[in-house]
């Protein structure tokens, strides 16, 4: 998870194994990546009350695939058009208790599925 404070919650989502692009997940292996995908995203948007989660994978700077999830609320810098135009974002970074409260948050959705208290 990114400690980055413009979007709470932005985590990144990556096979075990070594995949360099999405296009070289196969079978049993993409309709996991797929199963796991989908329920991360409803952990993030569970446990930072997001409205909705993008979900974006950028394939030319790493090769190594990595989904970006980043959980949407009014006002953030994101849109459908991946950012606002007039976006600043915010270097600030998340405190420590916050970011690994956030974290398990997250990892709470992912393991039971069910709507957790955030904090």
């Amino acid at each position: 998870m990114s400690t980055y404070r413009a979007v709470k919650g932005f985590c990144y989502l990556e096979p075990r194994r070594h995949v360099p692009y999405i296009t070289d997940l196969e079978g049993k292996e993409a309709a996991e990546f797929g199963a796991v995908l989908s329920r991360a995203a409803r952990a993030v948007r569970a446990a930072t009350g997001a409205e909705l989660v993008y979900v974006y994978i950028y394939g030319g700077h790493i090769p190594h695939l990595h989904v970006h999830l980043a959980p949407h609320k009014d006002g953030d810098p994101y849109v459908e058009d991946v950012l606002r135009s007039d976006a600043k974002i915010s270097e600030e970074l998340l405190g420590t208790k916050e970011s690994q409260s956030l974290s398990r948050a997250i990892g709470r959705q992912m393991t039971t599925g069910s709507d957790v208290t955030r904090g």
